[in-house]
């Protein structure tokens, strides 16, 4: 039994924190994680999801637009109940059950039989948010969850609710014996017999991973630190694939580090989607990522091909930075599109600015900062009674997110002439987001067919 000095935990949903702190790199990875994952969930479901009025979910969203876009874990994960059935009531352990994280150092094994000896595994259990703990010691099984549905009981502890404190606390697991393969560590929390389950996270079972590690790291060099860095601290990253697949040397198209000579981007991130197959680029679309997210997430999980093939059938460079819109004492958006022009002085920039990067960019212009891009696509939730309208006289698309409908980019009459469009998307920025390639692709054939050129 794991003894520390007892601690409730209070849930903090109403107050709408973000959780405890942990190592920002580990948290940033598993919020991906767990958006992806509601993603995935919602793109599964597809019609099958029952009409309904607007959810729990999409009544937190409207909230603020910062809040739409910046969901916390608490958040993230009860929306899972609200898209998916949750088949009964909720159990006692559940809440709990769903705010851990287990994070297992190493973070992939080696293939092994039943009778061969098989390698311990440290799980560092996590709280990723506060929430009501049980009063009493309770239960915490891990199991392990097989490619082929099998499932094989790898720990259970009596826990003191104590234990439960930001730092977490250490459980010890063998790998099941297994050919190589993904496999899944589930938590369940049991208390007074009702066993409630949490979400399961990854493990790679991977052979000669030693012998093939060489190959990698001349290959792909970041992708082998990310792997390092989750055999030595279980830190998981939800947007490379398998470490099979990485070893193998299989093409797995994704974003890749864009530099521009004598641009400077300090410690901002810029990365790019370019057209497949090789094709003369037609525009070079900036996405500006709010600051709740990193410039990759745009190309995580389900968003990544949507993006290539809008990419390759739109002939358009897709880069994404976290660089601010202004700033006058470091590098900033405005500066990476003048970078840009100098490059390519014939080819349109295409800015996209979502949610509370349209508040940045709105302030910048009235500031006085001279539109620096060809065509801007603003994405947002419009309160109630608002109207979308452009925020400079440049060929504009407004991409409404959490609209009552669906609906494809039509022309809209706004003041001072410019060519504004304006799309409706049901659903939070997590889901909308996805749409955001279509939207755009329509919104630039529309135009083509107007103007008799490119559109662009």
């Amino acid at each position: 039994m794991i003894q520390f000095r007892t601690l409730l935990l209070l849930a903090a949903m109403a107050q709408g924190q973000t959780g405890l702190d942990a190592p920002g790199d580990l948290r940033s990875s598993v919020m991906l994680e767990r958006r992806i994952a509601l993603q995935r969930l919602e793109l599964s479901l597809g019609d099958k999801r029952p009409p309904a009025g607007p959810s729990w979910f999409e009544r937190y969203s409207r909230r603020t637009v910062p809040s739409a876009y910046a969901l916390p874990f608490e958040v993230l994960t009860r929306a899972r109940h609200e898209i998916g059935p949750r088949g009964g009531g909720e159990l006692e352990g559940e809440p709990l059950a769903e705010a851990l994280d287990l994070r297992c150092v190493p973070g992939a094994f080696a293939p092994s039989t039943p009778e061969a000896k098989r390698q311990p595994i440290t799980v560092h259990v996590t709280p990723l948010y506060r929430t009501l703990v049980p009063a009493e010691a309770f239960q915490l099984v891990l199991s392990w969850q097989g490619p082929r549905g099998e499932q094989v009981e790898a720990r259970r502890e009596m826990v003191e609710p104590g234990a439960v404190q930001p730092a977490g606390f250490e459980m010890y697991v063998h790998a099941p014996p297994s050919e190589p393969g993904t496999w899944w560590l589930l938590p369940q929390v049991v208390i007074e017999g009702a066993t409630a389950q949490g979400l399961p996270v990854p493990v790679e079972c991977v052979a000669d991973l030693e012998a093939r590690f060489p190959g990698l790291q001349t290959r792909d060099p970041a992708a082998a630190l990310a792997v390092r860095r989750l055999l030595e601290t279980g830190a998981r990253d939800p947007r490379l694939p398998s470490i099979e697949d990485l070893l193998s040397g299989k093409d797995t198209p994704r974003e890749h580090p864009f530099r521009i000579e004598g641009f400077v981007l300090g410690d901002h991130e810029l990365v790019a989607i370019e057209p497949e197959p090789p094709a003369e680029v037609q525009a070079t679309l900036v996405a500006i990522a709010p600051s709740s997210e990193r410039a990759s997430w745009l190309f995580a999980g389900p968003a990544l091909d949507r993006w290539r093939e809008f990419a390759r059938t739109e002939r358009v460079r897709v880069l994404s930075t976290d660089l601010p819109i202004l700033d006058r004492a470091g590098p900033d958006s405005c500066a990476l599109t003048a970078a840009l022009r100098a490059r390519e002085p014939d080819r349109p920039i295409l800015l996209l600015a979502r949610g509370p990067v349209m508040s940045e960019l709105a302030m910048a212009l009235q500031a006085g900062m001279e539109p620096c891009f060809d065509a801007l696509v603003q994405s947002s939730l419009l309160m109630q009674g608002a109207r979308p309208t452009a925020l400079a006289p440049r060929p504009a698309l407004f991409v409404e997110v959490l609209a009552l409908e669906a609906h494809a980019p039509e022309p809209v009459e706004i003041e001072g002439g410019s060519s504004f469009y304006h799309a409706r998307t049901p659903g939070p920025p997590l889901f909308a987001d996805l749409e955001l390639p279509s939207h755009i692709a329509a919104w630039l054939r529309a135009r083509a067919e107007v103007n008799g050129s490119s559109g662009r």
